[in-house]
């Protein structure tokens, strides 16, 4: 891949943390704000016709509600067998992490899967999944 959800959150464009330089600051600041969010698409990069590695996630959004830190994220493509799982837990972390430098819980989770799938190639070990339940 030439990107890396890392990359993009902590050093966007070369230039921005969006997670320690706007979006801890800002909810700190404010903590009724609705900008607190870190793109992950960059149009510059990923807005063309021909790349077809463009992230699957697009933006996470942090939001304080009764004392919790509740986030959205919408995800473009969501392949379910090995990066449902994957997205899951890193949208989790960054929930708890960013909870943890306010001081406070870390609330709801809610994700967007415009595109939620699976692979053909992963019929048999989606297969084996079912059966052992």
């Amino acid at each position: 891949y030439e990107y890396t959800y890392g990359g993009r959150i902590f050093n966007f464009a070369g230039q921005l943390d969006q997670l320690n330089d706007f979006v801890i600051p800002l909810l700190r600041k404010d903590p009724r704000s609705r900008r607190a969010v870190i793109s992950i698409y960059n149009p510059l990069k990923d807005s063309s016709t021909v790349n077809r590695n463009t992230p699957a996630l697009m933006y996470m959004q942090f939001r304080i509600k009764n004392q919790k830190l509740h986030s959205t994220t919408h995800i473009r493509s969501n392949e379910i067998l090995f990066g449902w799982p994957a997205n899951l837990f890193q949208i989790s972390k960054f929930n708890e992490e960013v909870a943890k430098e306010l001081d406070i819980t870390p609330g709801d989770l809610t994700i967007i899967s415009n595109s939620a799938h699976v692979f053909l190639e992963d019929q048999n070990s989606i297969q084996r999944i079912l059966e052992s339940l």
